[in-house]
């Protein structure tokens, strides 16, 4: 049994491998990094030029016409999570540079990487069965869920080597972008990374789960990267309403969601952030990956 489902793994990931639309969106997503890269860089280098030309006075006008003070400057921060739609900003501090950690903890807040991963989860997940390849094997297995099993275990690799591939491909773009190659603080880095790749995967899993259950490849990538756009917290918030008026006040369904968690993770996670966003992954893992298992169990391929 065990030797059964290595090797549907080792299928699995070599199916992967052999898919073409892997290589496309990696390459899309250079691209797409290095522009956006660009675009800040120049963004950064028109403000220092504004900044150096520009009185102390008029700056401090500006600011007082803008009648932007620090305590909304908090508020915005501190729901960012909540917002919909994508917004990418380094939270590179005044008259600092950009680090490789600033731009890779901004793009992955944004949920940018994890439009990408939705995308490719729910091709993979259907391509066997929209070629009609499952039914040369599936019916030689006894349970059908390991099927399911086998491809969770794929996507974890293949989450934990895109955020890796991404990380090198915004390094690379640094130097374009922004003239230099600064990381950051190490630790931090590491800490937030491999956070972020658990939440990710809890995503992808989420994704798998929708590619299963409605078998449309269509409808699966549109709800998909609809949570990755936020428009998901639409619906937190009238859950949160609904709550309210039964009594249950100060209540966020954002903060038990994934999407919600790779929004608003801090740069310098702490063990109790770990904790939590470690217990959020593991709940929407064993759900998803338990109801594909089962649909996939019960019906026709």
């Amino acid at each position: 049994g065990v030797q059964i489902m290595l090797n549907m793994i080792q299928m699995d990931v070599f199916r992967m491998f052999k898919t073409k639309s892997l290589y496309v969106i990696y390459i899309i997503m250079f691209v797409i990094i290095v522009l956006t890269t660009m675009l800040m860089g120049s963004i950064e280098e028109d403000y220092n030029t504004e900044k150096s030309t520009t009185t102390e006075g008029n700056v401090m006008d500006g600011v007082a016409e803008s009648g932007t003070d620090v305590p909304a400057s908090i508020e915005t921060e501190e729901e960012q999570g909540a917002d919909i739609g994508i917004s990418v900003e380094p939270p590179t501090e005044e008259g600092e540079k950009a680090t490789v950690y600033d731009l890779v903890f901004a793009n992955l807040q944004a949920k940018v990487i994890a439009i990408f991963m939705a995308i490719f989860t729910v091709l993979f997940v259907t391509a066997d069965m929209s070629s009609g390849y499952i039914k040369n094997f599936a019916g030689q297995i006894k349970n059908r869920w390991k099927l399911v099993l086998s491809k969770a275990v794929a996507l974890f690799f293949f989450t934990v080597l895109t955020l890796l591939l991404y990380v090198l491909m915004q390094a690379v773009s640094m130097p374009i972008g922004f003239g230099c190659l600064e990381i950051g603080n190490l630790s931090e880095f590491f800490s937030y990374l491999g956070i972020q790749t658990l939440l990710h995967y809890g995503f992808v899993c989420v994704c798998m789960g929708f590619a299963i259950v409605f078998r449309n490849n269509l409808c699966s990538m549109t709800l998909s990267i609809c949570i990755c756009f936020g428009m998901a917290n639409i619906l937190y918030s009238f859950i949160d309403k609904a709550l309210a008026k039964i009594g249950v006040k100060d209540f966020e369904t954002i903060k038990y969601t994934i999407s919600g968690r790779i929004a608003g993770l801090p740069m310098n996670p702490t063990e109790n952030d770990a904790a939590k966003c470690a217990l959020i992954v593991a709940m929407f893992v064993l759900v998803f990956v338990g109801i594909s298992s089962y649909v996939f169990h019960k019906r026709d391929v």
